[in-house]
């Protein structure tokens, strides 16, 4: 009958650091996601002297478009976990 005990509180120890560890991956995601919506905003900056008007049209509208993911992402994390914290 111990040994049954020990065997409960062991698993419900491992399944507690496996919720712990999941926790903070959960939150590391949160930010990898934003600062790669960051990352692929910046991407689509064009120099000001390169491409046609055409280009530079196509670059701002992907610029716009990963900018807004990036905000969407970052409030939608915020009003979720409270312990996330923002990159912008």
């Amino acid at each position: 009958m111990f040994a049954d005990r020990r065997v409960h509180w062991l698993r419900a120890r491992a399944q507690l650091m496996r919720w712990q560890e999941e926790v903070t991956l959960i939150g590391y995601e949160m930010q990898w996601t934003v600062r790669y919506f960051l990352f692929m905003s910046r991407k689509w900056v064009m120099p000001p002297t390169g491409g046609s008007p055409g280009a530079i049209a196509y670059g701002r509208r992907k610029q716009a478009v990963w900018e807004e993911q990036m905000k969407k992402a970052d409030h939608i994390f915020r009003t979720s976990n409270p312990a996330y914290q923002s990159l912008l």
